[in-house]
């Protein structure tokens, strides 16, 4: 399995990730995409248990499993070692790419951002 291949999804928008975007200063530049979850299920779609480029991540394709996620790392709004910024961004991962049509919400910080991704094409 090459991750490279998939869309990489987070549960929760508010993770290191974000947080490393912003402080390089990119925040007015960064689009969240919220999609509807109901909307993977029977997609080639699998999930992992925390950051999908980390060693000794597992990877699972049924929802079920999803109850072994460490949902109150996902959810916290802080870290305090590499490993729980780790657990802190398990990925859906979406084999190639994701229709517009699943777009449930588009959140962005300012107007202008939102007009540039409105103006692409399908959206």
């Amino acid at each position: 399995m090459k991750i490279n291949n998939y869309t990489h999804l987070y549960f929760n928008p508010r993770n290191a990730m974000l947080f490393k975007k912003e402080k390089d200063g990119i925040q007015n530049d960064i689009v969240i995409i919220a999609f509807d979850k109901k909307k993977f299920y029977n997609e080639n779609v699998i999930f992992s248990n925390k950051n999908a480029a980390c060693q000794n991540t597992l990877f699972f394709d049924d929802v079920e499993n999803l109850s072994k996620l460490d949902w109150n790392y996902i959810f916290s709004k802080y870290w305090h070692s590499k490993s729980e910024q780790q657990k802190m961004i398990p990925e859906v991962l979406v084999l190639k790419h994701i229709s517009y049509l699943k777009i449930k919400k588009l959140l962005c910080l300012n107007e202008k951002t939102l007009n540039n991704v409105k103006n692409h094409e399908h959206v």
